[in-house]
Protein backbone atom coordinates (compact mmCIF):
# COMPACT_ATOMS: atom_id res chain seq x y z
CA UNK A 1 0.00 0.00 0.00
CA UNK A 2 1.37 3.41 -1.00
CA UNK A 3 1.94 5.94 1.73
CA UNK A 4 0.25 9.34 1.38
CA UNK A 5 2.91 12.03 1.84
CA UNK A 6 0.76 14.88 0.56
CA UNK A 7 0.14 16.40 3.97
CA UNK A 8 -3.60 16.30 3.33
CA UNK A 9 -4.31 12.93 4.97
CA UNK A 10 -5.39 11.48 1.64
CA UNK A 11 -7.68 14.42 0.87
CA UNK A 12 -6.62 16.79 -1.86
CA UNK A 13 -7.70 20.45 -1.97
CA UNK A 14 -10.38 21.39 -4.50
CA UNK A 15 -8.97 24.91 -4.88
CA UNK A 16 -6.36 27.26 -3.43
CA UNK A 17 -6.93 30.83 -2.28
CA UNK A 18 -3.75 32.68 -1.48
CA UNK A 19 -2.46 36.17 -0.81
CA UNK A 20 0.43 37.75 -2.65
CA UNK A 21 1.90 39.08 0.59
CA UNK A 22 2.97 36.19 2.82
CA UNK A 23 6.08 35.54 4.89
CA UNK A 24 8.95 33.54 3.36
CA UNK A 25 7.11 32.45 0.20
CA UNK A 26 5.08 35.07 -1.65
CA UNK A 27 1.80 34.27 -3.36
CA UNK A 28 3.30 34.19 -6.85
CA UNK A 29 5.91 31.66 -5.77
CA UNK A 30 3.19 29.55 -4.16
CA UNK A 31 1.09 29.80 -7.33
CA UNK A 32 4.01 28.55 -9.42
CA UNK A 33 4.57 25.60 -7.07
CA UNK A 34 0.88 24.69 -7.02
CA UNK A 35 0.55 24.87 -10.81
CA UNK A 36 3.71 22.78 -11.22
CA UNK A 37 2.29 20.04 -9.00
CA UNK A 38 -1.39 20.35 -9.94
CA UNK A 39 -1.95 22.31 -13.18
CA UNK A 40 -5.69 21.62 -13.03
CA UNK A 41 -6.18 23.02 -9.52
CA UNK A 42 -8.07 26.34 -9.48
CA UNK A 43 -6.09 29.12 -7.80
CA UNK A 44 -7.53 32.47 -6.69
CA UNK A 45 -4.96 35.11 -5.74
CA UNK A 46 -5.73 38.08 -3.51
CA UNK A 47 -3.58 40.95 -4.74
CA UNK A 48 -2.55 44.32 -3.40
CA UNK A 49 0.96 44.41 -4.79
CA UNK A 50 4.17 42.65 -3.91
CA UNK A 51 6.09 45.11 -1.74
CA UNK A 52 8.17 47.01 -4.27
CA UNK A 53 7.72 44.53 -7.11
CA UNK A 54 6.37 45.62 -10.48
CA UNK A 55 4.36 42.44 -10.94
CA UNK A 56 0.78 43.05 -12.06
CA UNK A 57 -2.48 41.13 -11.87
CA UNK A 58 -2.01 40.28 -15.57
CA UNK A 59 1.39 38.75 -14.77
CA UNK A 60 -0.22 36.60 -12.08
CA UNK A 61 -2.94 35.43 -14.49
CA UNK A 62 -0.27 34.57 -17.06
CA UNK A 63 1.38 32.33 -14.45
CA UNK A 64 -1.77 30.26 -14.10
CA UNK A 65 -4.11 31.92 -11.63
CA UNK A 66 -7.77 31.39 -12.43
CA UNK A 67 -8.68 34.69 -10.83
CA UNK A 68 -6.85 37.67 -9.32
CA UNK A 69 -8.85 39.86 -6.96
CA UNK A 70 -8.11 43.11 -5.22
CA UNK A 71 -8.08 42.64 -1.47
CA UNK A 72 -10.37 45.62 -1.00
CA UNK A 73 -13.42 43.84 -2.40
CA UNK A 74 -12.23 40.26 -2.43
CA UNK A 75 -14.47 38.42 0.03
CA UNK A 76 -17.71 38.64 -1.94
CA UNK A 77 -15.92 37.90 -5.20
CA UNK A 78 -13.95 34.99 -3.73
CA UNK A 79 -17.07 33.27 -2.46
CA UNK A 80 -18.96 33.70 -5.74
CA UNK A 81 -16.04 32.69 -7.94
CA UNK A 82 -15.10 29.74 -5.75
CA UNK A 83 -18.69 28.55 -6.03
CA UNK A 84 -18.47 28.90 -9.82
CA UNK A 85 -15.04 27.21 -10.07
CA UNK A 86 -16.13 24.26 -7.97
CA UNK A 87 -19.63 24.12 -9.49
CA UNK A 88 -21.28 24.28 -6.06
CA UNK A 89 -25.05 24.66 -5.89
CA UNK A 90 -26.04 27.48 -3.57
Amino acid sequence: MARDNSGYGGNQPAAVINDTNMPKLNGVQLLERVKSARPDLPVIVLFSGLGGSTITADDIMARGAHLVLSKTDALVHVLQNLTDLLKIDS
